[in-house]
C-alpha cells in the first residue's frame, strides 16, 4: 500500500485530523516490542493512534501487515553500516547492526524470526552485503552461502538470546565445562 495521508473526522477518542503510516509503523512496533507479537492486533494499534479500527485497514489489510510495518519502522531506524576496511569487516558490520537492531527491538525480532519479508529495508541491506562480497570477487553460490552462513548465524543467535534468560545461558555452559577440555 502507497504511504499517504488518511483524514479522519474527529471523535470522542481524539484522534488527530490524519493518520500517517509512520504513525501506525511506530504504533504496531511500540506495541510488538512492549507486549509481544500476540498482542498486536488492528484494534490494539487503532487503540494506540486514537482512531476507530477501520482508519487503521486503510494502511494494512491484516495483522500481518501491521507485523510487516512493524519490522519496517526498526529497520528503518538500524543505522548504515561501516563499509570501510576489509571485506571481512564491512560484512560484520551488515550483520552487527541488523543484530542490535534485532536485540533492541523484540517486536522486530519476533516478526523476523516468524517469516521472511522482503521489504525493502531487507533487499537494501541484502544487496550491501553482495556487493560487498562481490567486491571481493565471492559471487554466485559462494556468495549465496557466505549469506546464508551469516544469515543463520546472525537469526540463531537471535532466536536463543530472545528464549533464553542469561542465566539460563551461562548454566548451560558451566554444566558443560567439566566434560571438556576448555576448563
Amino acid at each position: 500500500m502507497e504511504d499517504r495521508i488518511v483524514p479522519s473526522k474527529p471523535s470522542k477518542l481524539g484522534r488527530p485530523a490524519s493518520l500517517t503510516k509512520d504513525h501506525v509503523m511506530s504504533a504496531a512496533l511500540k506495541i510488538a516490542d512492549e507486549n509481544g507479537l500476540s498482542a498486536l492486533t488492528v484494534r490494539g494499534v487503532a487503540r494506540a493512534c486514537k482512531v476507530t479500527p477501520m482508519a487503521i485497514y486503510k494502511h494494512v489489510e491484516s495483522v500481518e501487515g501491521l507485523e510487516e510495518l512493524a519490522f519496517r519502522k526498526a529497520m528503518q531506524a538500524m543505522p548504515q553500516p561501516e563499509l570501510s576496511g576489509d571485506w571481512r569487516q564491512k560484512v560484520k558490520s551488515i550483520w552487527r547492526n541488523f543484530r542490535q537492531m534485532l536485540q533492541t527491538q523484540p517486536g522486530a525480532a519476533a516478526v523476523f524470526a516468524k517469516r521472511a519479508m522482503p521489504t525493502p529495508e531487507i533487499i537494501r541491506a541484502t544487496n550491501q552485503l553482495f556487493e560487498v562480497l562481490g567486491a571481493e570477487g565471492v559471487s554466485g553460490d559462494i556468495a549465496f552461502q557466505v549469506y546464508d552462513i551469516t544469515f543463520i548465524y546472525t537469526l540463531g543467535s537471535i532466536r536463543f538470546e530472545l528464549t533464553r534468560a542469561e542465566n539460563a545461558r551461562r548454566g548451560l555452559v558451566e554444566a558443560a565445562l567439566p566434560n571438556t577440555n576448555l576448563q
